[in-house]
């Protein structure tokens, strides 16, 4: 089994970033990417992705576990409530290829996990860089 944690934030005029954290029996693969300056949703969809398409090159999975910080990602995949496609229409074109992604999996599952914090963990490990005179965040 796969377990995902995603998360993806706009941090105002620092722009945005997403956190990925993918772990398989001893496997711990952490990522931090900078996103530029999208919404804290699109950023959200955008670990989705990310998360996804490594999992599809990095590993043979009979089971995969995402946890999301933020509903969102979920709703959009799911349809879930009635204003789903309100919500959907800035982000519409990477909803569907996340759609797509997802399909190429049998047995995944993606839920809302309040306490997932891999940007939590992500900032102290940046905090550390930033002494060190890198950052995880940093802008390419």
């Amino acid at each position: 089994m796969i377990e995902a944690w995603i998360d993806g934030r706009n941090f105002g005029n620092k722009g945005s970033g997403l956190a990925i954290r993918l772990q398989s029996g001893k496997y711990d693969w952490v990522r931090a990417i900078p996103a530029g300056s999208i919404t804290t949703n699109q950023a959200e969809l955008k670990a989705l992705e990310f998360a996804l398409k490594s999992i599809r090159i990095e590993f043979l999975a009979d089971e995969i576990l995402v946890r999301s910080s933020n509903r969102y990602a979920q709703m959009m995949l799911e349809k879930i409530g009635n204003d789903w496609a309100k919500k959907a229409s800035t982000n519409v074109e990477l909803v569907n290829e996340i759609r797509d992604l997802y399909s190429e999996f049998e047995n995944i599952r993606l839920i809302s996990d309040p306490d997932n914090d891999v940007m939590g963990m992500l900032k102290k490990v940046n905090e550390t860089c930033v002494k060190k005179g890198t950052s995880v965040f940093d802008r390419k």
